[in-house]
């Protein structure tokens, strides 16, 4: 996230930090949150070695400007580097 919470459209300070966004497409469960998914080994037709990231946003309260962040960036970092050193792409 970023540092300085001001609004990258508006520059308002009027920010909501850790808005937590929900899937309700699949509509079973009440704690679906959006994730972001890198798999180490994207080829495989079992265990790829998924690495998931729960995403939150940041929302100006002011224009209604939307970042979203990944909640463990490092983990799918080493995860995307991983498949990538398995020659997968």
């Amino acid at each position: 996230m970023r540092n300085d919470h001001s609004c990258a459209r508006c520059g308002s300070d009027q920010i909501i930090p850790d808005v937590h966004i929900k899937d309700r497409s699949q509509g079973l469960l009440d704690d679906e949150s959006l994730t972001a998914e890198v798999y180490e080994h994207p080829g495989a037709m079992l265990f790829k070695g998924t690495q998931q990231a729960r995403r939150i946003a940041e929302i100006c309260g002011r224009c209604g400007y939307a970042e979203l962040y990944a909640e463990n960036p490092e983990e799918l970092w080493a995860a995307y580097q991983r498949s990538r050193r398995d020659g997968a792409t």
